[in-house]
């Protein structure tokens, strides 16, 4: 697809954009009328009134830049899943990294936004050890991020889970711009601007510990909307008060267990999962295998519990065993030392194998255990009501 400049006029009309069930934007919509002769031009530019005002024209030329190198990539480095994006960062100093993603492997794949950002860092490190003047004394922050795929018509550019966790680190403030090349439902091509703080509204700017003096059975319990209103046939019936209370309590019983037998971990964090339709509930605590590398307490829990499911028959009848449903994951409960839970990697494995976007997730804020789903975590990956990450 060629991207050509923007040209003729334009009329504005409101549209509102969701962000999450508590939080709602309104976009501005930008249509032209002009088309190239070599090919389709970007005729839509969608952006959020909080994100950083920024000329359409900027956008559209670093947009063009990126879909070549994304386009180039993809003919060139062919990968393991046939999907090719790229992404281009922009530091407040203006130094930019360029990348797209990189599977080297099956197991190990880089994704394209993940390399821009260190491209970039190390673009602009060069760059200070070339000056003869002292240098500054830290980095300086991501200001503008831009994605798009080799492919609009079946990719839409949208940060997996593990990207989003770089998000929600400190290198990307919260009013960060995250603009994107995409298509809508009609085939016209836009340009999506939002900010970071809008894509995780309960990251950025929250550094909370899953943990409390009082008894858990003296703490109110809230619920979201989605986690109150969702359907039962897609996550189980909605979690009554004593069922939150006694599912962290089970949380908390793992979190002391793993503070006894794993003294080293930098933030010991104990998990209750609640299993449906079977009602089974399994517990489970981080690991710790090096100061730089561990595993989740969740997907080490979910990994290990799912391995002993119950509707195996003892007579080993694998027929039986292959008719039988499988468990999914209804609840997880976390209580640690980690300000950042539920941790976002996780969140994106659990919603895509055994949980879904309605799985209900249970932390502790303010002496008060919050109800809500993973969709309310990420609401980017949801946005159209079904996952788009890449």
């Amino acid at each position: 697809m060629n991207l050509l400049p923007f040209s003729g006029s334009f009329n504005s009309a409101k549209s509102p954009l969701s962000f999450g069930n508590q939080r709602k934007a309104s976009s501005e919509r930008l249509r032209f009328q002009g088309r190239g002769s070599s090919g389709p031009d970007v005729d839509t530019v969608e952006f959020s009134t909080t994100a950083q005002a920024q000329s359409p024209e900027s956008h559209q030329q670093r947009l063009q830049r990126l879909q070549r190198h994304a386009q180039t990539a993809a003919r060139l480095a062919p990968n393991y899943s046939g999907r090719h994006y790229a992404a281009l960062v922009k530091l407040a100093d203006g130094t930019e990294g360029i990348s797209a993603n990189v599977e080297a492997s099956r197991q190990l794949t880089l994704c394209d936004l993940r390399l821009a950002i260190g491209a970039a860092q190390n673009q602009w490190i060069q760059k200070q050890s070339q000056q003869q003047a002292q240098a500054p004394s830290s980095l300086p922050p991501v200001k503008t991020i831009y994605l798009v795929s080799a492919n609009l018509k079946d990719d839409h550019p949208i940060p997996c889970a593990d990207c989003q966790e770089w998000l929600a680190s400190p290198i990307c403030p919260p009013d960060v711009s995250v603009v994107s090349l995409e298509k809508n439902a009609a085939g016209d091509s836009l340009i999506r601007q939002r900010t970071v703080r809008e894509m995780l509204p309960l990251y950025k700017g929250r550094s909370v510990f899953s943990k409390t003096d009082r008894s858990l059975s003296e703490l109110p319990v809230a619920h979201s909307a989605l986690a109150t209103n969702q359907p039962v046939s897609l996550a189980g019936p909605p979690l009554s008060k004593e069922g939150a209370q006694d599912l962290m309590a089970q949380a908390q019983a793992a979190y002391h267990h793993n503070l006894a037998l794993a003294k080293d971990s930098k933030a010991p964090t104990g998990v209750a999962i609640l299993l449906h339709p079977s009602g089974r509930l399994i517990t489970g605590a981080r690991v710790d295998w090096s100061t730089r590398w561990h595993v989740p307490a969740d997907l080490a829990t979910v990994a290990a519990g799912l391995t002993r499911s119950p509707q195996a028959p003892a007579n080993g009848n694998s027929e039986t065993a292959s008719n039988a449903s499988p468990e999914k994951i209804q609840a997880v409960a976390y209580y640690g030392d980690d300000s950042q839970l539920p941790p976002i990697t996780s969140l994106g494995r659990i919603a895509r194998n055994r949980g879904s976007a309605e799985t209900r997730i249970l932390t502790i804020e303010d002496d008060t255990i919050q109800v809500r789903t993973i969709k309310d975590f990420l609401p980017e990956l949801y946005r159209d009501g079904k996952s788009k990450a890449n």
